[in-house]
């Protein structure tokens, strides 16, 4: 029996004395709530749960002191399009940056002026914008990419579009191992990972717009280009070719879980397109 539990004790009186009847629980009454009631519960639950929501948004902000580059990042959004940057107020800025990935492009031999083949419509292509901020909102630059219109390759112009990634739980256990073996652990980025690959088909392109060519004239692809099909194929297969003539060993059936062992040192990699820990 409990001890706080609510009891009810009949006494009665005999003449070898009081006789005590087992106490049995006494009965609650419990009454139904009225719907302005719950209501008015519902409400209290919902204003303290976003009370508390809005403690915790406004100490991690205030923890990280960016509270100005939280706002920031929402309205100002990337360009979409040409025409965005056009009326934005950094065009200066984008144009720069139109002109370095060009010159970069023509530096890595990325293409070629040829002349048009009969009957050929060449690929066109779309610019890409984005700008890169520090951890604490801060611009450290303004980015172009001059892609290829994948929704328009004809089916001869690619082969094989398939590439592995690695899983959230390969990378959980990479880091977990990392910890446990007091490992150094570092996360890595490939630039221009895509247009430094030979393409594997014949890929005639359209120049952009800033960059006119005769008439009868266009760009056929020697590199891989941002925005092929095939790209993230091509990169994969080369750089899993790299990692095995190195030493690396396969881990697990996902195929981009790499280890090298060398003595007492150990690493290992795993791959998402063109990152990497």
């Amino acid at each position: 029996m409990k001890p706080n539990a609510m009891l009810c004790v009949d006494i009665t009186k005999t003449s070898s004395g009081p006789k005590y009847i087992v106490p049995q629980p006494s009965k609650r009454v419990t009454r139904a709530r009225s719907a302005s009631q719950s209501s008015k519960i519902l409400t209290r639950k919902v204003a303290t749960n976003t009370a508390l929501l809005a403690s915790a948004t406004l100490s991690m902000l205030s923890s990280q002191q960016s509270e100005h580059a939280f706002v920031s990042a929402f309205h100002e959004q990337d360009p979409k399009n040409q025409c965005a940057t056009c009326a934005s107020p950094n065009v200066t800025e984008w144009k720069r940056a139109e002109e370095i990935e060009i010159k970069t492009l023509w530096d890595m031999g990325t293409w070629k002026i040829v002349d048009c083949p009969p009957n050929c419509t060449p690929l066109p292509g779309v610019w890409s914008y984005s700008v890169k901020r520090d951890r604490d909102g801060n611009i450290l630059k303004y980015k172009a990419c001059w892609c290829a219109r994948r929704d328009m390759q004809m089916p001869w112009e690619y082969n094989n579009t398939y590439l592995p990634t690695s899983r959230f739980a390969a990378v959980c256990t990479i880091i977990a191992t990392a910890v446990q073996e007091g490992m150094d652990l570092h996360h890595w980025d490939i630039q221009g990972a895509f247009c430094t690959l030979d393409v594997d088909t014949e890929i005639f392109m359209q120049p952009p717009t800033e960059y006119p060519l005769p008439d009868g004239q266009c760009l056929k692809l020697c590199k891989s280009l941002y925005g092929l099909l095939q790209s993230s194929a091509l990169f994969y297969e080369n750089l899993e070719h790299w990692m095995l003539d190195y030493g690396f060993t396969p881990i697990g059936l996902d195929g981009v879980m790499f280890r090298l062992d060398r003595g007492s040192e150990r690493l290992i990699v795993s791959l998402y397109v063109d990152d990497g820990v």
